[in-house]
This record gives structure tokens, C-alpha cells and sequence, in this order.
């Protein structure tokens, strides 16, 4: 009798081992499928021409960063510190990749320091900061060329070869910085926090970037021979712009929606089931998401047919014309509507004239359904 006991017991302890097992090897698998499948999203976005950087700067202020070269960070800090910068907060960020940011504020000018480490591209630089009187910059950096323009307002200098590792070279570019700085021993320093100034530079950047609509020709064409190519086609700079499109016309439409909503008087779970209804037209509209919404809603029938994403397409093409003209978009779009059935119409809701011209809609019920 006890035998048979201590084998069922066994039998039991076995069963839920092996049960533990399997689930723990069903969970690797799942997260393998998973990371494959975000490795094959992020190899698509960066065949489409990559990220663009987000038009308002996330930090999240944190205790401790993990620097790849600790040792390295620290030399750097203490050489910083030499010249007058204080540490002034830590910082995780996207800019578009994982970024760690060491944020600085002088003690004796208007100017900041910044210590960052892009963790996708393994690099480590420097920017330093003066703030003019006229509200223009000084910018003393040591990242790599993007290739892109700088603002009219930053006076840009770019010491990409300089050796971090080297105090005296650090100092050099701090010097650099003063001898571009206008009576600067005159100027007292800012009570700005770090994270104030470099939040709202980021966005006065951004906002230049935002009215340019992107990236130009231009700068696509030499980002393109930073890259290799000497003769870029015209569906690579397409290729190059189209991130910037997307990243600007996702910021403008998701602040016209949120701005729209506060003003509303409706209730919490109005504004709720309304939310993602609300489709917002402007300018900066990426032609290619005014002509998807479009074609999702002529197509919303037909959802169960296997000819689906067939049609889809072919609707979505055919909507496009609509927006890539020289017209406005939102002409585009009041015209692109007048093609679809009345029960299928967006109700106009509201417009705004600034920062952005915009016209807000409400999509048909059923088109947050499915």
C-alpha cells in the first residue's frame, strides 16, 4: 500500500514537472515568434528608410544609467565638471533608438552639456550649449554627420574627431564654445533647468523641421552619398523622406485630435468611444494613410472576401490620386469623400486655422468595430 502511494505521489510530482517543462518551453517559443516578428517589423521599417526622430523629446528622468564603457563615462564627467558643468539629471530616451542621456549645466554661463550613448549604434558624443540673448544657439558637438541641415538659429560646430578619452580635448571644445559666445563674461547663467532647455530646444527644432515638412531633396540626396550611393534614384529619396512624412504627420494629427477632444464637453467615455473615430486632415497628411482609411471603409463589406486585401489595394491606388496632386490635401479629402456612399461619409466635426489647418472628422460607427 505504501508502494503504491509513494508511485502515485511520484507519478504526480512527474506529470507536474513535465507540465512546468513544456510550458516554459511553449513561453520561449512564443517569445522567439515574437522577437522574430519584431526583428522582421524593425528590418521592413529600416528597408522603408528607417525612423525619424520624434518630434517632442520623452525623458524619463532615472538613478542610474547602464553605460556600455562605464569607466570611459566617468573620465568624460569628471573632465566636464573641470570646466564648470554640474551634473543635472539622468535620462532614458527614444531618439529614435534607446538613447542615455547625462544632462549638464554650467556654472558660470548660460550653457549646458549633454553626455549621450545611442545603444543601436554604440556611439558616445557630446553637445555643448550656450544660449544667446537673441534666443540663438551655440551648438559645439562631436556626433557623426547626419547629413541634415542646420536651423538658422544654431551655430553649428562639428568636431566629430575629437577623442572623448582625451581631457584636453574635451576642453578644447569647451573653448570652442566661448570663443563663439558674444561678451560672455558679462552673461550670467541660466536658471533654466537642463531638462527644460533640452526638451524645448529639441521642440523648437522639430517645429523648423515640421514647416520644411521633413527632409529635403537635398538632404536626402546627401545622406544618400553619406551612405555610398552617388546617384540616388528618386524612389530612394521618396524611400529617405517618407519616415519624417509619417512621424510629422502622426505628431500634428494626434495634437489637433487631443487638443479637439479637451474642448469637447463630452463625457470621459464619450470621448472614449470617439477617440480613435476621430480622423484629422491637414496639410502635412501622409497621402498614403488619408488613402487607406478611405479604402477600409469602401472595403468594409467585403472583409470576409478572399479578393479582400486585393481590392483593398486597388481602391487605396485609386484614392491616391486624390493627394498627390499640387491641391490642397484637405481638398483632396473633401473630394475623395464625395466618391464614397452617403451611409459610409465622415461627418465633419470642426476645423482649426493654427498651428495647423485642419479638418476633423467622425468615421462611421461600424469603422472601429472590426
Amino acid at each position: 500500500m505504501i508502494l503504491f502511494l509513494l508511485k502515485t505521489i511520484l507519478a504526480c510530482v512527474a506529470i507536474f514537472v513535465i507540465g512546468i517543462v513544456l510550458a516554459l518551453v511553449a513561453g520561449i517559443l512564443k517569445l522567439r515568434k515574437i522577437a522574430a516578428q519584431q526583428w522582421d517589423e524593425f528590418e521592413e521599417t529600416m528597408a522603408q528608410g528607417g525612423y525619424a526622430p520624434p518630434m517632442r523629446l520623452n525623458l524619463s528622468p532615472t538613478k542610474k544609467l547602464s553605460w556600455s564603457d562605464s569607466d570611459h563615462i566617468a573620465k568624460i564627467i569628471s573632465t566636464l565638471k573641470s570646466v564648470g558643468y554640474e551634473p543635472d539629471g539622468q535620462f532614458d530616451t527614444a531618439n529614435p533608438f534607446r538613447t542615455l542621456v547625462q544632462g549638464f549645466r554650467h556654472n558660470a554661463l548660460p550653457g549646458y552639456a549633454v553626455l549621450c550613448e545611442d545603444e543601436y549604434y554604440k556611439t558616445t558624443w557630446v553637445d555643448l550649449f550656450a544660449q544667446l540673448p537673441d534666443d540663438r544657439l551655440v551648438r559645439v558637438t562631436t556626433s557623426p554627420d547626419d547629413g541634415l541641415d542646420s536651423p538658422d538659429f544654431i551655430h553649428l560646430i562639428r568636431n566629430e574627431d575629437t577623442d572623448l578619452s582625451e581631457p584636453d580635448q574635451i576642453r578644447k571644445l569647451h573653448q570652442l564654445l566661448l570663443d563663439h559666445i558674444d561678451d560672455h563674461s558679462t552673461q550670467a547663467p541660466s536658471e533654466n533647468a537642463f531638462e527644460n532647455f533640452y526638451r524645448n530646444s529639441w521642440a523648437r527644432i522639430m517645429d523648423w523641421r515640421m514647416e520644411r515638412g521633413g527632409i529635403t531633396t537635398e538632404e536626402a540626396i546627401r545622406i544618400a552619398k553619406m551612405k555610398g550611393t552617388s546617384e540616388p534614384a528618386e524612389a530612394d529619396i521618396e524611400r529617405s523622406k517618407h519616415p519624417w512624412k509619417k512621424e510629422i504627420d502622426e505628431y500634428i494629427s494626434n495634437k489637433i485630435r487631443k487638443d479637439y477632444l479637451w474642448r469637447t464637453e463630452l463625457t470621459k467615455k464619450q470621448k472614449e468611444d470617439i477617440h480613435d473615430r476621430l480622423v484629422v486632415v491637414h496639410e502635412r497628411s501622409e497621402p498614403a494613410r488619408l488613402a487607406s482609411i478611405m479604402a477600409d471603409i469602401i472595403n468594409d463589406d467585403n472583409e470576409q472576401n478572399s479578393d479582400h486585401e486585393a481590392d483593398s489595394s486597388s481602391i487605396e491606388n485609386q484614392f491616391k490620386e486624390y493627394f498627390i496632386s499640387d491641391k490642397s490635401l484637405i481638398e483632396g479629402f473633401r473630394q475623395a469623400m464625395a466618391q464614397i456612399p452617403r451611409e459610409k461619409q465622415f461627418a465633419l466635426q470642426g476645423s482649426t486655422e493654427s498651428p495647423w489647418k485642419s479638418e476633423i472628422y467622425l468615421s462611421p460607427k461600424y469603422y472601429d468595430e472590426y
